[in-house]
């Protein structure tokens, strides 16, 4: 998953859930491919990108099914906090779409849903130097938007109170940035620096709040080219007091519930581990790609090369493997969703399929792509 222009600016490209994508057969590579597939919170849709096909919806009991957009379907999917509406964004716009088809058009690339999902973050390329973009808060209803602060890549608190985003500090000539983690209340006031700043031409950029929205997990990590240190994962509270600790190297985000993160470490292969809050490890996972934790933050379903799925518990025992496939996606009512060949009118294509964590009940979930 890469982030946004603020990394292109500083020549970063942050994959958090796909750093390697696993290798696909020549059959997957001759036909449309499954880019991306995301669950509502409530665990009611699923929506999903096809390569050149757009973005698509249907509910958990396979009815409802439908195109929402279509596209090349290179484009983020984000659910709503109460799984209401989905926001469909490329670098340019954002679309807030129901599933049953009502659509407001943003202007700006998409940043973060409020915790009640009334509102949306989104970003322009207006902001003032050395910040070349901009954050806006809009009605999620209407569209209106108001301007926030200069900035990029807003994480909103689960308590609402307030939003972390990065600020440049200023450019070197060959385009290296020094960029410090902020925060700021939704109304603009109260902003202020969530970490010191950073020594040299590096980068802070929020993950995510723990879920009580005491803390963040955010990256300090250097542009290509810019500063030879590897990338850091830190976490800071959330109170401004700039009181940080790191807890190894990678990208962190914090895990359902806040008893853990997930690590992403930098591998050809992908490999992540799983950590509680002092950086302790309390189990590896490599090769591994994409991750997806189980609603109560105690099971993980993850990917390896050669389109295998594994299912383990948080503390690394139990493993096995579920499927074979891509995209692990895993609901909060216990379905996991997977990307997998199957048949449709004798064709070879990838289809959306889904699965107990046990292994048992599974079937095909998404209808026969249209053919190319």
């Amino acid at each position: 998953m890469s982030m946004s222009r603020l990394g292109r600016c500083v020549l970063v490209v942050i994959v958090l859930v796909a750093a390697t994508s696993s290798a696909a057969p020549t059959a997957v590579q001759r036909t449309p491919a499954i880019l991306q597939i995301s669950w509502s919170p409530n665990g009611e849709w699923l929506a999903w990108s096809r390569e050149g096909d757009g973005v698509h919806v249907i509910r958990a009991d396979g009815s409802g099914a439908r195109q929402l957009f279509v596209g090349n379907g290179d484009l983020s999917l984000d659910w709503s906090p109460r799984g209401a509406q989905l926001a469909v964004s490329s670098d340019a716009a954002t679309r807030v779409a129901s599933p049953g088809g009502r659509v407001i058009e943003l202007e700006g690339h998409f940043g973060d849903w409020s915790p009640d999902g009334s509102s949306v973050l989104v970003v322009r390329p207006t902001g003032t130097a050395p910040n070349p973009w901009s954050i806006w808060v809009a009605n999620a209803q209407t569209g209106s938007a108001r301007y926030l602060t200069d900035g990029d890549l807003p994480k909103w608190s689960p308590t609402g109170r307030q939003i972390a985003f990065s600020l440049i500090l200023r450019w070197n000539l060959i385009f290296c940035a020094e960029t410090q983690l902020f925060s700021i209340a939704p109304d603009g006031a109260n902003r202020r620096p969530l970490a010191a700043a950073p020594q040299g031409y590096r980068t802070q950029i929020a993950n995510n709040w723990s879920p009580s929205g005491a803390r963040v997990a955010f990256t300090e990590e250097p542009g290509i080219n810019c500063d030879d240190r590897p990338a850091r994962a830190i976490l800071a509270a959330g109170d401004g007091s700039l009181r940080t600790h790191s807890i190894g190297f990678g990208w962190a985000r914090w895990l359902p519930r806040g008893r853990h993160l997930a690590v992403q470490a930098f591998s050809p292969l992908g490999a992540f581990r799983i950590a509680d809050p002092s950086g302790r490890t309390i189990a590896r996972f490599s090769p591994a790609s994409e991750y997806s934790p189980s609603a109560d933050g105690r099971r993980i379903v993850y990917s390896e090369p050669g389109r295998v799925i594994r299912v383990a518990g948080i503390d690394g025992k139990n493993r096995h493997r579920l499927a074979g496939g891509d995209h692990p996606r895993w609901s909060s009512r216990n379905w996991i969703a997977f990307s997998a060949m199957g048949s449709c009118g004798g064709r070879r294509v990838e289809r959306i399929f889904v699965v107990r964590p046990n292994g048992k009940g599974r079937h095909v979930l998404s209808p026969c792509p249209l053919p190319s």
